[in-house]
């Protein structure tokens, strides 16, 4: 990785393209070439021109963010993306819930702590409250982790690269510099493999100026673990201990992987009401009976709000046997002295994930007195 980080991840990924030269672009790699259409390609994405190096086979942007030039010309074109933002963001990697496998064979079977190290950071993006982001080992492989020393880490100072995701696909390899896999403790190797894989779900350097900022993070962010190499000195760059992700992360990952809601659909059969809603992998369901009483007494109108159970481990369809009634809302009106209550009933279904709770609800109709 190089001197900068990346802060790509829209809500708080912290990357991993920790120490060397993250964002420098240093070493053997030239510079690309204009008017090549991959790199084209990237600088749509959002990456400065003068910041895309050509090692070859690959391009290698802001220093430690890689891009495979046969994956890059296979993947559809889907036009300008802004870029990465300051809780930056390149792009992301799907819209529908799903599990990332990480294969770390190689590096389990050359150093065990950088294997031990790469499961702490694959465990610090799964946990982000909130995140839809699940990163575990096993195979097939969604990403795969190793070790190298080509001539591009030789003389770059870069102490691992990541690469972006891809056609809606997590970036599919992050490298180990070998040349400095003693110079880090495990807490540094902690904080670079983060880094890196926030590279990998798309974000991008937190101190870069490149791309998009994400909506609520801060233009600048000390302690985002997606900072670049630039901001820590050195040859191998220095590197920080893993401590915590800032809240910029945080809500960069919140905001890019957002945890999905569940939709409802509530329906009455013989006065029952029926709830069903699609099952969410992962999921499980709370249903919160709520009614909303809306009135006028001697002391002026109100409006009242309760709620009239919980019901835990629940599963679609589910009919409430206790409320029967054939709508969803109760009028009471003394027509002598102006006193009315009407009282609207409803449901909140909650989809409880490891990372976080959301929910949705049957809005409450109310009728005419």
């Amino acid at each position: 990785m190089k001197r900068t980080l990346l802060w790509m991840f829209a809500p708080a990924l912290v990357g991993a393209a920790l120490l060397g030269a993250c964002s420098d672009g240093t070493g053997p790699a030239r510079v690309a070439k204009d008017q090549d259409p991959l790199v084209e390609r990237l600088v749509e994405m959002g990456f400065p021109r003068d910041q895309i190096a050509d090692a070859g086979s690959y391009f290698v942007v802001e220093g430690d963010i890689r891009f495979d030039k046969k994956a890059l010309a296979a993947a559809p074109r889907t036009g300008p993306r802004g870029g990465p933002a300051r809780q930056r963001v390149v792009s992301t990697i799907s819209g529908t819930r799903r599990i990332i496998r990480v294969n770390l064979s190689a590096v389990q079977a050359e150093n065990v702590s950088w294997a031990n190290a790469t499961r702490a950071a694959l465990t610090n993006w799964s946990s982000v409250n909130g995140a839809d982001i699940t990163l575990v080992e096993g195979s097939p492989a969604d990403m795969t982790i190793s070790f190298d020393d080509d001539s591009n880490f030789q003389s770059s100072c870069t102490v691992a690269e990541g690469s972006f995701p891809i056609a809606g696909a997590p970036g599919t390899i992050i490298r180990i510099n070998r040349l400095y896999a003693a110079s880090y403790s495990a807490g540094q190797q902690t904080w670079i493999m983060t880094h890196e894989l926030g590279h990998n779900l798309g974000l991008a350097h937190t101190n870069s100026s490149n791309g998009t900022l994400i909506a609520g993070t801060p233009s600048s962010d000390a302690g985002s673990v997606m900072n670049s190499g630039a901001a820590f000195p050195g040859c191998p760059p220095a590197a920080p201990t893993w401590s915590a992700f800032s809240s910029g992360d945080q809500l960069a990952a919140r905001t890019l992987y957002p945890l999905p809601v569940p939709s409802l659909t509530v329906s009455y059969v013989s006065g029952q009401p029926v709830l069903t809603w699609p099952s969410i992998a992962g999921a499980t369901y709370v249903v919160e009976r709520v009614y909303i009483s809306y009135g006028q007494d001697e002391f002026g109108s109100f409006t009242g709000y309760g709620h009239a159970g919980r019901i835990t481990s629940v599963t679609s369809p589910w009919t409430d046997t206790s409320w029967s009634y054939t709508g969803n809302y109760t009028c009471h009106w003394d027509q002598g002295s102006g006193w009315w209550l009407e009282t609207a009933y409803g449901y909140n279904l909650e989809a409880h994930f490891p990372n976080g709770v959301t929910t949705t609800n049957q809005p409450a109709a109310v009728g005419v007195c």
